[in-house]
């Protein structure tokens, strides 16, 4: 026999933060395939332009586009899984694009989209997480 009060889903969640920051990273990690797969475009050539394929940029923009390629794409995979390396390899890739278009600007030039969207989605996620665990806490001292 099944139990319906074990299959029952609840009326209202336990922590709302909590389910907002599984949603958030599920949204984000959306975002991070399209990127993603914005720099394969770069890597395999889809178009023959210059600065459009890998074999027309500088060995700078070569490094960037790879480690980004691929670790934008490992990172959408976690955060969608909701699992901690998600967040780990989200962390670097997020470090990464922020040094290179702050620290390296002269490098590989300043980006404030790029800048901008990784604050702002960092301290979303951070508020996010600090409003879950605060939710949670009370939770167990009620």
């Amino acid at each position: 026999m099944i139990d319906s009060e074990v299959n029952r889903l609840p009326s209202e969640p336990d922590n709302p933060y909590e389910e907002a920051r599984g949603t958030y990273l599920r949204l984000l990690a959306l975002v991070l395939i399209v990127f993603g797969l914005r720099h394969w475009v770069y890597i395999v050539g889809v178009y023959p332009d210059s600065g459009w394929n890998l074999e027309t940029m500088s060995a700078d923009w070569r490094f960037a586009t790879v480690v980004l390629g691929v670790g934008t794409l490992i990172a959408a995979v976690g955060l969608w899984m909701r699992v901690v390396w998600g967040l780990v390899v989200w962390a670097g890739v997020a470090l990464f694009e922020l040094a290179i278009h702050t620290a390296f600007a002269e490098y590989y030039g300043f980006s404030l989209f790029t800048v901008g969207f990784h604050v702002v989605t960092v301290a979303a996620y951070a508020f996010l997480a600090v409003m879950a665990h605060r939710r949670a806490t009370q939770a167990m001292i009620s």
